[in-house]
């Protein structure tokens, strides 16, 4: 939503692909697509909305989230202005088809694209009120973190130097990375100084999860004797010091996670590792 003022001037659309969870999403760069200004055919109410620049932003971002290997889609939020690009409406059937968690806010009111989405016998609808707002939060992330896999829920994110899988190390090494906490735990992180070993746990979502016999090059060996992460558990320990916190960024002299990596737990490393 654009505002003039106290006044409702039109809509922005705000792409999340590059979003390194650092930054605050209402500071993000925005394009405008829709607004009382804009010559169009296509009206949306007192708003003329400019179809192409937002298929401009939607389309390479949809795409992207259905070709790539992260495990999630989202889109906030589908109404009459998105619907009225035919573009985007064959993607979001797309995402209805992928195996990956789709979680989108859907408009209240009658459409023939949404109201199908809406009946779809494995979608789950929750209606967003005044009175159940503030615990909608909760609600959304036990069913996401379900829908994922985890058993638990995330209290950050890491970001690293290693892109990808096969350049992330065996053991932790730096350069530095850092590990910026999600707003609900923050307050559980005010203690941590500079200096202070840590023992943080991440969750390997690119693992292979039903591996107990590894069969690289220590084939055989059990992997509760590795450090592998490829496990049961599918869960990651680097051991690192902290070089600086200021909330909610921390930041660690080295870490062995691929970059954007959910991070499951922090805790002081134990004393015979010191």
């Amino acid at each position: 939503e654009v505002r003039r003022g106290s006044k409702r001037f039109g809509f922005s659309i705000t792409p999340l692909s590059h979003y390194s969870g650092t930054t605050q999403p209402h500071k993000l760069h925005s394009t405008l697509f829709a607004s009382v200004e804009t010559a169009s055919p296509v009206r949306v109410g007192k708003y003329g909305v400019d179809v192409s620049t937002f298929e401009k932003i939607a389309v390479p971002e949809l795409k992207n989230a259905l070709s790539s290997n992260k495990p999630l889609i989202i889109i906030d939020e589908i109404g009459k202005m998105e619907l009225a690009s035919t573009t985007f409406v064959e993607l979001l059937k797309e995402c209805t088809r992928t195996d990956k968690v789709f979680l989108a806010s859907v408009h209240a009111y009658h459409h023939p694209v949404s109201d199908e989405l809406k009946n779809r016998e494995d979608v789950l609808v929750w209606r967003l009120t005044v009175a159940n707002r503030e615990e909608m939060f909760e609600r959304v992330l036990d069913l996401v973190c379900g829908g994922l896999g985890l058993t638990m829920r995330p209290i950050g994110i890491m970001r690293t130097s290693w892109k990808r899988k096969d350049e992330a190390p065996r053991q932790p090494t730096p350069p530095p990375a850092t590990i910026t906490i999600f707003s609900p735990y923050l307050c559980g992180a005010q203690q941590l100084g500079k200096g202070q070993k840590i023992e943080v746990v991440w969750f390997a979502h690119l693992a292979r999860r039903k591996t107990v016999i590894e069969n690289g090059e220590r084939k055989g060996c059990g992997v509760f004797s590795l450090r592998t992460v490829n496990r049961p558990t599918c869960l990651g320990i680097s051991y690192a010091t902290i070089l600086k916190n200021a909330l909610p960024v921390i930041k660690i002299d080295r870490c062995d996670a691929v970059d954007k990596t959910l991070v499951a737990d922090i805790k002081p490393a134990l004393k015979e590792r010191l």
